[in-house]
């Protein structure tokens, strides 16, 4: 009986291992993002010997501690917003809801990304490493550099935006603002990194999609050019090719079986984040609306808090880009999608027999019955509709609050 256990659990070992077991390659594509995660207490996994786990025990208590000291600090930034503005209580009202607010988008982000879904973590970077796997011989990291290039750009971006809010404190020479301001930060980048993380994963699993309908046309190319070949360049005329030009055998490639991968991946990609996503749009419209009211309440009472108001708008300003940008990206996979099935159906009417036309066919079916749509709790789907449909319902508010005010 004890014997029978312990090789049950040796097998069970084994065959965990194995499937968590990721390549270095794999893992260095988000090691920045996951790196600056860890800095916030973030990450969504602990990826270390290439073996990927569920955060540990001593990385939830530092993340625990970022959360007090967090509390702390905007709890000490309501009282002396008290204290400032106490014969002001338009905004004193407005800074304590606007501290509650972050506080609350905050502790909502972490705690889901943190400690509520730990497994479906591990799980999404198991899929995303299948998908990887079945590419990595043929294209020589052709997208890895392509993803690592744009995290660089990503986290650069959110850098300079951290240096002039902090460059504009400096100015001020008052360095007891510093410390509510890198507790603001600290708030905000954990939010936004979520999205533009986000936002690179439906990129790289774009990139795959690409590989799909690039190879089924080169493969169409020689087909009409009765160019009797088997291996072909998949980045011909793309702007890819100048990361690579690995060729690939179509007849030992597995395309609808590779498209299959991908759509799980991005499956188990909407199961994560999508409460991220939900999250993340709400808080673009509560203050982009809120900064707006506050925008109008200085100007009306010539506010004394010019800074405080620079540096709303600023990160405002930062997270209605998130929003745009991630949109984008999802209208750019959904295109993506979109092509391959194009591509499929001009490689059945040129292709009578072969197996071209078998993956063809598969994909084609694939698509049509399993096209993924990003519902967000079947409220709103993400798509560059979704941006405009914010746009809307913002406006709606300034026209009111413009009535309100002038009228």
């Amino acid at each position: 009986m004890i014997l029978n256990q312990n090789i049950q659990k040796k097998a069970y070992s084994s065959d965990y291992i194995s499937k968590n077991m990721l390549d270095e390659d794999f893992l260095n594509v988000f090691q920045q993002f996951r790196l600056f995660q860890v800095v916030l207490g973030s990450c969504r996994i602990d990826a270390r010997y290439r073996f990927v786990t569920t955060p540990s025990l001593y990385q939830k208590l530092y993340t625990v501690v970022i959360i007090t000291l967090v509390f702390i600090s905007y709890s000490g930034m309501i009282c002396y917003a008290y204290k400032r503005y106490e014969n002001m209580n338009y905004f004193y009202a407005f800074t304590s809801m606007n501290t509650i607010a972050h506080f609350i988008f905050y502790f909502s982000s972490i705690f889901q990304s943190r400690f509520y879904c730990n497994k479906e973590n591990v799980k999404f970077y198991v899929k995303l490493s299948q998908v990887d796997k079945l590419i990595k011989v043929h294209y020589n990291k052709i997208i890895s550099n392509v993803i690592k290039r744009m995290n660089w750009i990503t986290l650069l971006a959110l850098f300079l935006v951290i240096c002039f809010i902090v460059g504009t404190v400096c100015v001020t020479k008052n360095p007891y603002l510093l410390i509510p301001v890198t507790v603001l930060l600290i708030t905000h980048s954990t939010v936004l990194t979520e999205i533009n993380f986000s936002a690179n994963l439906i990129v790289y699993l774009g990139l795959h999609i690409q590989v799909i309908s690039n190879m089924m046309k080169r493969h169409i190319e020689t087909v009409e050019t009765n160019l009797a070949v088997e291996e072909f360049s998949v980045f011909k005329k793309h702007f890819l090719k100048a990361v690579g030009t690995k060729t690939c055998n179509l007849n030992e490639f597995g395309l609808d079986d590779y498209l299959k991968r991908i759509f799980t991946a991005f499956s188990n990609f909407q199961n994560v984040y999508k409460f991220q996503i939900f999250l993340f749009t709400s808080k673009v419209v509560l203050f982009v609306v809120l900064t707006f009211e506050y925008v109008l309440l200085t100007v009306q009472t010539n506010g004394p808090d010019r800074l405080g108001l620079l540096i709303l708008v600023t990160l405002t300003l930062t997270d209605t880009i998130g929003l745009l940008i991630l949109c984008l990206c999802y209208e750019a996979f959904e295109r993506d999608i979109r092509e391959v099935k194009l591509v499929s159906i001009k490689a059945m009417s040129i292709c009578h027999t072969g197996p071209l036309r078998d993956k063809a066919k598969i994909i084609y079916r694939t698509v049509e019955d399993t096209f993924p749509h990003f519902s967000v709790y079947d409220m709103w789907e993400l798509d560059a509709r979704l941006f405009i449909r914010v746009c809307n319902v913002v406006t709606g508010f300034f026209v009111t609050f413009l009535q309100l005010t002038y009228l």
